[in-house]
């Protein structure tokens, strides 16, 4: 406001000499010191960012919202996830993690979550449909990032995993499910050494987020109602095709 009205008041009296004589003033021009920072408070205020745009995409727990904002000049500014049905504890990690690292690298050629596989697709779907949308050119996004390797913290031992291992077992379980834990278990009232491998930072699975279901195509309570509702008797091989499907068709069948 200071600036302002001391330009204001040089324009004032320069336009009275002029007014007074009806010629143009022979007064010497009163100069106005300006600095540097008032100046830029006169300039007017680019607009930085483009309409955000919005994707819906399929995440593991069905439609999710990736909403992507991109500066003029095409920089990735903001990634915000929208309305979604993610696992807790599961999928999350990666909704909280993920857009943070394409934004660091302006990339969407970034690693996704261990252990949210699918979660981390939609988001990179999403944000790889609004740079096309937006008309920019994905290959300026897909630098590829080398890979970190993040210190993993057990949350039992708080020591970090070994980067290497010199260790013998009779039984090595991959994985801290319902089939892991079970398989483990009976190994070890075997009397087998046993150690179980886990990739999260927390035990189990689908036994973690079933909600207390579980599938057994043996059930006499199945057997009963397909029986009452004139279904098609389930099968081992029906529940393995069921299994494959529910992990997203990853699963190896011969395991």
């Amino acid at each position: 406001m200071k600036i302002v009205k001391r330009l204001l008041i040089a324009l004032m009296v320069s336009s009275m000499f002029v007014g007074c004589s009806g010629e143009s003033s022979t007064q010497e021009s009163t100069e106005v010191e300006v600095t540097e920072t008032e100046v830029s408070k006169l300039e007017p205020v680019a607009e930085t960012n483009i309409e955000p745009i919005n994707i819906v995409v399929k995440g593991f727990g069905g439609d999710m919202n990736v909403l992507t904002t991109f500066t003029a000049d095409g920089k990735i500014e903001a990634i915000t996830i929208g309305d979604n049905n993610e696992t807790a504890g599961i999928g999350t990690p990666a909704i909280e993690q993920l857009p943070a690292k394409i934004i660091e690298n302006q990339s969407i050629n970034v690693d996704g979550i261990t252990g949210a596989t699918f979660t981390s697709k939609a988001i990179l779907e999403g944000v790889s449909k609004a740079i096309t949308e937006s008309g920019f050119d994905i290959n300026n996004y897909n630098q590829e990032i080398a890979s970190t390797t993040e210190i993993y913290m057990s949350p039992l031992t708080q020591d970090p995993t070994p980067s290497t291992w010199d260790m013998s077992y009779d039984i090595v379980v991959v994985g801290s499910g319902f089939a892991g834990l079970a398989a483990a278990d009976a190994a070890d009232l075997s009397g087998a050494s046993t150690v179980v491998l886990e990739q999260m930072a927390s035990t189990g699975g689908q036994s973690k987020i079933n909600g207390g279901q579980y599938a057994a195509y043996t059930s006499s309570i199945a057997q009963d109602l397909q029986e009452k509702l004139s279904l098609t008797p389930d099968t081992a091989e029906a529940h393995v095709n069921d299994t494959i499907v529910g992990g997203g068709n990853l699963p190896i069948k011969e395991l």
